[in-house]
């Protein structure tokens, strides 16, 4: 399942190439950042992974989770913060008009990260119902 959540990210990334940036410069990810990057996305989900399967209680599952989708967990976590100081420190100090930065980009990764969680919940639930199926046999 992690192998597959990291090539989803890999072709999500190939998909989106040229269509948005969160950088004003150019961004031209070399062949070893992209591998690093999906190597990162593996090891997070195949730790969450194995924390959720390995526990029988729910706040041990619930945190294997967050930690399966790390990446985009912090992603999301950091746009809303990131926002939320930059519309509260610009009408503190009154220099600039309400509500500066809009949350678009928090709700396109906060849409990602339910996307994920709802992928992993699906497979985590086909894989363990697979399991459980094939022991009743034995």
């Amino acid at each position: 399942m992690a192998f597959l959540l990291a090539l989803l990210r890999v072709v999500y990334f190939w998909l989106r190439w040229d269509d948005y940036s969160v950088s004003a410069n150019l961004v031209n990810p070399t062949a070893f950042q992209i591998t690093l990057g999906c190597m990162g996305v593996f090891a997070c989900a195949t730790g969450g992974l194995m924390l959720m399967k390995d526990t029988e209680k729910k706040v041990v599952k619930m945190l294997g989770l967050m930690f399966a989708v790390l990446p985009q967990f912090l992603l999301t976590g950091f746009f809303l913060v990131f926002i939320t100081f930059m519309n509260t420190a610009t009408q503190i100090n009154g220099l600039t008009s309400m509500w500066l930065c809009n949350y678009y980009v928090f709700w396109l990764s906060f849409i990602g990260l339910l996307f994920e969680i709802s992928i992993i919940l699906a497979l985590y639930r086909i894989v363990i119902s697979g399991k459980r199926s094939y022991s009743w046999g034995c």
